[in-house]
């Protein structure tokens, strides 16, 4: 076994030849800190102290076969984020597709191209590494909403208790005001970022069929003030007999907050259009905001609560809350510029949760 510290990434390569494991470190050693082995039993030994970001894992060894090694690797939830790439010789299908079915991201085929080699190895570890930070993002924020919950209802509590109290001077009733609403505003953001991981983490849906109209149309009345002061309008055109079976009380929470985001990219005195479209095999709801369009930059982070700056933190939330919803629901959800309009977010899903979807409009 040889090893050589060159850069932050690590890599085992598992290859029962000394040439090829050669030819990897001739590639790779300038690049990555490479660790080589000569068995399968040796590589599943080496993973608890290496921990390799990415196994280069030829099939065809003594002993434990490339395919066995990646099985027993796959099994063992502390490598999930391990990113294993099959070496091999044989090139035919049959191989390929039993390597993905015992876990493998990739297949490299012998004698592969130096270029591509490099290629799939960047490509991977920097998936390896997007993965692994989402994970440690999401056990932060549930950690934070689980610690957080509790203290701050145990402030607010206090604070209503203190503003009973008499006699309290203006300044000091004013000063409780402001602790009472700021905490509240607190406490929301900390229930909501409870709710997305737990949404990400798998929630099971109550499914009843109930008609979208009338849904939507009552959800006016959450943001009458906002639309009144901003004279903003909501034309919802949808058939009123057409009814979607899904998680109700999950759907209102995501239509609710992709109407509020359509509001806040809105100018003033605008009109959101809600409709619907049909593709074949998918179902279309496009909430049509009326304002500004985004650079592709800021529409691509309107769902990414991790990268967006702290002052958006709030309504980002929001809409990765939906999109976490409508993914539940097998369906996706995205924004998009639409010129001359604004931007739209546009939500598919599965036409078999559907009905009435060919009732002529009423």
């Amino acid at each position: 076994m040889n090893s050589n510290h060159n850069s932050g990434y690590k890599i085992l390569v598992v290859d029962d030849d000394k040439v090829n494991i050669s030819i990897f470190r001739e590639i790779l050693e300038d690049r990555y800190i490479l660790q080589s082995v000569r068995s399968g039993s040796d590589a599943l030994g080496l993973l608890p102290q290496f921990r390799p970001d990415l196994i280069l894992l030829d099939v065809m060894m003594p002993g434990l076969t490339g395919y066995q090694v990646c099985e027993k690797i796959r099994a063992n939830p502390h490598y999930r984020f391990v990113k294993i790439i099959l070496v091999s010789g044989r090139a035919n299908l049959e191989d390929r597709l039993e390597g993905y079915k015992a876990g493998a991201d990739d297949y490299l085929t012998k004698p592969f191209n130096e270029d591509e080699l490099i290629a799939k190895v960047e490509v991977f570890l920097r998936l390896h590494y997007a993965e692994k930070y989402e994970q440690i993002n999401r056990q932060v924020l549930d950690q934070f909403s689980s610690d957080s919950s509790r203290p701050l209802a145990r402030i607010l509590s206090a604070t209503d208790m203190l503003a009973s109290c008499a006699p309290l001077t203006e300044d000091q009733l004013e000063c409780v005001h402001i602790i009472n609403k700021e905490g509240e505003k607190l406490l929301r953001t900390v229930e909501q970022s409870r709710q997305y991981c737990e949404l990400k983490k798998g929630v099971k849906l109550l499914k009843s069929s109930e008609p979208l109209k009338l849904n939507l149309d009552s959800l006016r009345s959450n943001f009458y003030a906002e639309l009144q002061d901003r004279s903003l309008q909501i034309e919802i055109e949808i058939n009123k007999e057409l009814e979607i079976e899904g998680d109700w009380t999950r759907l209102t929470t995501a239509f609710k907050y992709l109407l509020a985001s359509a509001i806040e990219l809105s100018a003033d005195g605008a009109m959101i259009i809600v409709h619907t479209t049909t593709t074949e095999g998918a179902f279309g709801l496009t909430i049509q905001a009326a304002g500004n369009l985004l650079s592709t930059f800021e529409t691509g982070r309107l769902f990414d609560v991790f990268s967006s700056p702290a002052a958006a933190t709030k309504i980002t939330l929001k809409r990765a809350i939906a999109q976490a919803i409508i993914e539940l629901h097998g369906g996706q959800v995205c924004a998009e510029n639409r010129e001359g309009t604004g931007v739209a977010f546009r939500i598919s899903l599965p036409q078999d949760m559907v009905n009435n979807l060919n009732v002529p409009r009423k």
